[in-house]
């Protein structure tokens, strides 16, 4: 009986020994969790504080394009901030049924404000409105302007909810994507942030889709939105989809590991015939775009233009040195002249490659 009492005794002692660590260890991972966004914030502060006191006032010249008709679809190109606002407040404010919105920074300031108060008023007027913003990228934003009303359906996305998921490296994606979707019939996809900042002073792409295509973004919102809530407050809602061959809907997914963008750049690099423009603020890519752009240049078409921000200089550098003379892409001369400074600020994320047949050319609409 003793020694059976005595096991007992050591079975307890061992068991809230266990419950014990395994507390301690989730108050430190939460405590982790914790130290690491208060430090993320700080350095946030600071670059934001140091990009005030070196921004430069005023716009930059921006050419204004023609809205162009692909099958049953418009397409109309934006890289200018201002323009774009206006055009997508405007699609807002016709809304009758539904206003999905999805951006990964949504400044405080005077744009985003404004955004906010179109969004309240359609709301009011009984449209579904649905907003998703990246919780990481708006850090900094005060946290009354990310409150909003009842009837505005709001997500503040983190990948990571439980300190477990700090291992997990797919729980590290952000939700980089920057949608406007309305009445699932006119649409908004590219590289503009909601902000004051983005509107003069900000070089990026964006386009505007009218026509049966905003279905498919549509669908991608809604897929999204559903993953993160419950069934009884999933949207509903579903706008048919169907085939289009002219354009085409490609989505990266980090949790699930599909990067079909990726595969998509490949594709067209591959077959490109005369040339190609690359406009990025991030360069950084794999050993396999790297051989695809350097057999590009092998091919005879010569001229390969990247025009990126002075944050990719090391792999342009990089790629400029890799490989025979022959297979250099383009000289320190050009780069340097090809390269954006300064303001305006280049975040565009777009390919173009000349086909010998233009029927032959098909546009893709890629969410990142």
């Amino acid at each position: 009986m003793q020694i059976k009492q005595y096991l007992k005794n050591i079975f307890r002692t061992s068991h809230w020994q266990h419950r014990l660590s395994v507390r301690r260890m989730v108050l430190e991972m939460t405590g982790l969790l914790v130290g690491l966004e208060a430090i993320t914030v700080i350095i946030l502060q600071i670059v934001s504080a140091q990009r005030k006191q070196h921004r430069q006032k005023g716009g930059f010249p921006h050419p204004s394009l023609d809205e162009v008709r692909v099958g049953d679809n418009s397409l109309h190109l934006y890289d200018y901030g201002r323009d774009l606002y206006d055009a997508m407040l405007a699609a807002i404010d016709a809304a009758r049924e539904s206003i999905y919105l999805e951006t990964y920074i949504w400044k405080g300031d005077a744009v985003g404000q404004e955004f906010k108060e179109h969004l309240a008023r359609k709301a009011d007027q009984g449209v579904d409105v649905y907003v998703i913003f990246d919780r990481f990228g708006n850090t900094v934003v005060p946290h009354d302007f990310k409150t909003f009303p009842p009837n505005i359906h709001s997500l503040s996305y983190q990948a990571i909810r439980y300190p477990w998921q700090i291992f997990d490296l797919r729980r590290y994606a952000l939700d980089h994507r920057k949608l406007l979707i309305v009445d699932g019939y006119t649409g908004f996809i590219g590289g503009y942030n909601l902000g004051s900042l983005y509107a003069t002073t900000w070089r990026d792409t964006h386009m505007r889709i009218q026509g049966p295509a905003v279905a498919d973004l549509a669908q991608s919102f809604t897929d999204f939105w559903n993953r993160e809530f419950p069934v009884h407050t999933r949207i509903m809602r579903h706008y048919p989809r169907r085939f289009d061959p002219l354009i085409n809907h490609r989505g990266t997914d980090a949790l699930r590991l599909t990067f079909p963008i990726r595969d998509m750049y490949l594709q067209a690099i591959d077959q490109a015939e005369h040339y190609i423009r690359l406009t990025n603020a991030y360069f950084v890519p794999d050993r396999a775009l790297f051989d695809a752009l350097k057999a590009a240049a092998r091919r005879g078409q010569g001229f390969v233009f990247l025009a990126t921000t002075t944050c990719s200089m090391p792999k342009l550098v990089r790629l400029m040195d890799s490989g025979r003379p022959s297979e250099r892409l383009i000289s320190i001369d050009s780069v340097q002249s090809a390269t954006m400074r300064s303001t305006p600020r280049s975040t565009a994320k777009h390919w173009l490659s000349k086909w010998k047949s233009c029927s032959h050319a098909t546009p893709r609409m890629h969410l990142n």
